[in-house]
């Protein structure tokens, strides 16, 4: 277990090799960015709170998830105090487990690219999210 209460600084290096599960699929993180919050300009929190932002403000945990460019799904971990808007960008990993049903979510991919790269990794998540591929909720509902 993490101490997800952790700013995103501490916290992203020892997200290194965790795990994460989430509708049905399990994936080791391979690579991940630390986002500081309202303090930092690179993170979508920088601006404040805004609706399509609102879960970046949750409780450390929440997994925020948003489509990049049109394309590509980005997943981000919650940490921090609640409020402050810090996240880890979840940007690589492999597919451990589930990966028949990753394979689903992303018919045609070779299986080491199933949750490569920023954009891709929480794509085999995305299965059961809404239409615009984002969802936000605590890690580990469906």
């Amino acid at each position: 277990m993490y101490d997800l209460t952790l700013a995103a600084l501490d916290l992203a290096p020892l997200l290194l090799g965790a795990l994460v599960s989430d509708g049905g699929v399990t994936v080791q993180l391979t690579e991940v960015e630390a986002y500081a919050g309202t303090g930092d300009p690179a993170a979508h929190a920088w601006p404040g709170p805004r609706p399509r932002t609102r879960h970046l403000f949750g409780a450390p945990g929440t997994l925020y998830c948003y489509l990049s460019h049109g394309l590509h799904i980005c997943g981000n971990v919650v940490c921090g105090e609640a409020g402050g808007g810090s996240a880890v960008l979840l940007r690589a990993g492999r597919v451990v487990s589930g990966l028949d049903v990753a394979r689903a979510r992303r018919p045609g991919v070779a299986d080491i690219a199933l949750a490569r790269g920023r954009g891709t990794s929480a794509a085999p998540w995305a299965g059961p999210w809404t239409t615009r591929a984002a969802r936000s909720g605590p890690v580990g509902s469906s």
